[in-house]
This record gives structure tokens, C-alpha cells and sequence, in this order.
């Protein structure tokens, strides 16, 4: 693992180098990096009483380039703990979690092409900031991807009142190869209805629908969300809600709901503002809203320490509930209750 990020890198610079050595065509790139590390204390739950660990969660390495004036482009690596079932590596492995070429004909309209990021990426998650402590609700419980392969439309409202995108992907997410002929089809809207208010400039609220089809058969495949978001001053509070319809060979089809609610509250102390806050996050996800005691709820409580702009310490607590014992435990037995502490490390340059 290590020489091949050795190589990756080096392979990088050596390239980069050899594009700035050549004055005529020289096309500037720069580089930036989040890392997110944690300790956690299993008090009970999926991995057994007492047990803890450290490890690296995420870290992305991202290379942007201004071709033009027109064109940009964007890599992103995602170094992440490899878990699927059946590897034989289950270390630290290496993937491309965004990669596209955007073309900007007019400031207002974005194109994408590639490994797109996904339609909630930059809406939920730029009041959600702590995807260091953990994926939004909808990325969690596999709601709608946060990048695949496709292309994107994104069109800015006049006076910065929001934007309208469109998007077609793949549908199977980053992680997976296509597997079948269909495609997602995505509208998503952002409303900032009051951009010129000093209180209310930072209010937004969101609409995303997706249609699609999966599988070989072409099943139904469809989601519907919703998100609204406000920060002044020293709070931050933000809602959302997404449901699904998912179809099933030879039977009815499948329809869940997830909504999350979350607060970051700053210290009131102007000097300290920056420093010092606390955040709170409840999820509660219905698979199956015809089927009972499957609901899965995930709380989370946590006290923030910014020693500088670009690193934060987070101790929290995290919970996962389900009303049946449906939680696998590493022993192969099954709960109803994971519950663990965690100190997060989150570094952006």
C-alpha cells in the first residue's frame, strides 16, 4: 500500500513538473487534502464490550487544474479502510472517489463529465460539516450517491437566489461497475430565498428527485428528497428527508423514509466562537414502511475542539439503535444496541 502511494504521488509530481517546465503551455495545479482519524471504545454493541481500536477512516488527496479558461479538471483519491466481503486486502485501499472535466461556457452554467460528485454533495454537507464524525443520513443509509459516473448540468440563479442542476448516472454509485443498460435521472433545485438579509441570507432549502430502473429486469428504482438548512451567528441547524421506492422480482414493491436533524452550537464568546462548539445528529431510517419493527435510529453528541482553522478534535458519542435484533456482531450473534466513544481527528488543507 505504502509504494503505491509512494509511486501515485511521485508518478504525480513527475508529471506536474514536467507540465510546469514547458512555459508556453504551462497549466497550474493545485493540491488539497482532508484526513479523518479516529480512536473509538465499543461500551456495547457489534463488536463486543471493551473493545477499541485506532484507525483512518478517510483520506482524500485532491489534484484541480485550470486547463482554460473554459475547462477545468478534478481528481480525487479516496483512501479508505477496505471492508467488502471477500477481499483478500483488508487494509488501507485506493480509489477514485471524484474524477470530471467541467466546462464553464458562462459563470452562471457548470457541465460536468466523469465521476461526478452526487446531488446532495455540497447542499446537505455544506451545513452538515462534519462528514469526518459521519456520512449525512442519505449517504448512510444509501439514499443517493455521493459521486457515480455520468454528467451534470448546473445552472446558478440570478443574484446567488440558488441554482438548478440535472443529472444522468450510472446508478450503482462509485463503488460499483455499471451492471445494467438503465440509467438515474436527477433533478435537483436549491432555493435561497432571502440572499441579501444579514439574518436570513444563510437559509436554503432544497428539492432532489431520481428516477431510475435496477437490476437486469429494469425494477423500479426511485428517491425523493427534501433538505432545509439556516446558520446565524453561532448556530447552525439543518433537517433532512429522503424516501425511496425500490422494486422487487415477483412482489410489491419496497418503500422506506430516513430523516436526519442536526445543530452545531458555536461558543457565544466571540473569542472562542471558532473554537469551541457542540454538535447533536439524529437519524431515524424505515426500510421498509410496511414492515414493522425494522427501524433503525443513530444518534450522535459530540463536544469540538478547533486548535486551528484547518484541524478539529471531536469527542463523541455515537448510537445505533434497531428495534429488533437485526445489528450483526463480528461473533456472528445479532443485537439491538451499538454504542461506542469516539476522539475524531479532522485536518482540511
Amino acid at each position: 500500500m505504502k509504494k503505491i502511494f509512494v509511486l501515485f504521488i511521485t508518478s504525480f509530481l513527475y508529471v506536474s513538473g514536467s507540465i510546469y517546465g514547458q512555459t508556453q503551455n504551462s497549466v497550474p495545479v493545485t493540491f488539497n487534502a482532508s484526513f479523518f482519524g479516529n480512536y473509538s471504545y465499543t461500551v456495547q454493541g457489534i463488536e463486543g464490550q471493551d473493545f477499541n481500536k485506532f484507525d483512518i477512516d478517510r483520506m482524500y488527496l485532491t489534484f484541480k487544474s485550470q486547463i482554460s479558461e473554459n475547462w477545468k479538471l478534478q481528481a480525487t483519491t479516496d483512501i479508505y479502510r477496505n471492508t467488502d466481503a471477500g477481499t483478500y486486502y483488508k487494509g488501507l485501499g485506493v480509489r477514485l472517489k471524484f474524477g470530471f472535466i467541467d466546462y464553464t461556457p458562462w459563470q452562471s452554467l457548470s457541465i460536468k463529465a466523469g465521476m461526478i460528485p452526487g446531488p446532495w454533495v455540497g447542499t446537505v454537507e455544506s451545513f452538515w460539516k462534519y462528514r469526518g464524525v459521519s456520512a449525512t443520513a442519505s449517504d448512510k443509509f444509501s439514499y443517493l450517491p455521493t459521486a457515480d459516473l455520468g454528467a451534470s448540468v448546473t445552472y446558478s440563479l440570478p443574484d446567488k437566489y440558488g441554482e438548478l442542476a440535472g443529472y444522468v448516472y450510472n446508478g450503482d454509485s462509485f463503488s460499483s461497475p455499471e451492471t445494467n443498460q438503465y440509467k438515474d435521472y436527477v433533478l435537483r433545485g436549491l432555493l435561497v430565498p432571502f440572499p441579501t438579509s444579514p439574518e436570513l441570507k444563510n437559509l436554503s432549502l432544497g428539492v432532489c428527485v431520481a428516477f431510475g430502473k435496477s437490476g437486469t429486469a429494469g425494477l423500479t428504482k426511485n428517491r425523493v428528497g427534501g433538505f432545509l438548512g439556516y446558520s446565524y451567528d453561532f448556530v447552525i441547524v439543518g433537517a433532512e428527508y429522503d424516501t425511496k421506492t425500490d422494486g422487487v422480482a415477483n412482489a410489491a414493491d419496497i418503500s422506506g423514509n430516513v430523516y436526519s436533524l442536526f445543530t452545531e452550537i458555536k461558543f457565544p464568546i466571540a473569542e472562542l466562537q471558532s473554537k469551541l462548539s457542540l454538535i447533536f445528529r439524529y437519524d431515524s431510517s424505515d426500510p421498509n414502511v410496511n414492515k414493522d419493527n425494522d427501524r433503525n435510529k443513530f444518534f450522535i453528541a459530540g463536544f469540538v475542539w478547533k486548535p486551528t482553522e484547518k484541524i478539529s478534535f471531536v469527542l463523541d458519542r455515537q448510537v445505533l439503535t434497531s428495534d429488533a435484533l437485526t445489528l450483526k456482531t463480528t461473533a456472528g450473534t445479532f443485537v439491538d444496541k451499538d454504542e461506542k466513544w469516539f476522539v475524531h481527528t479532522i485536518v482540511n488543507l
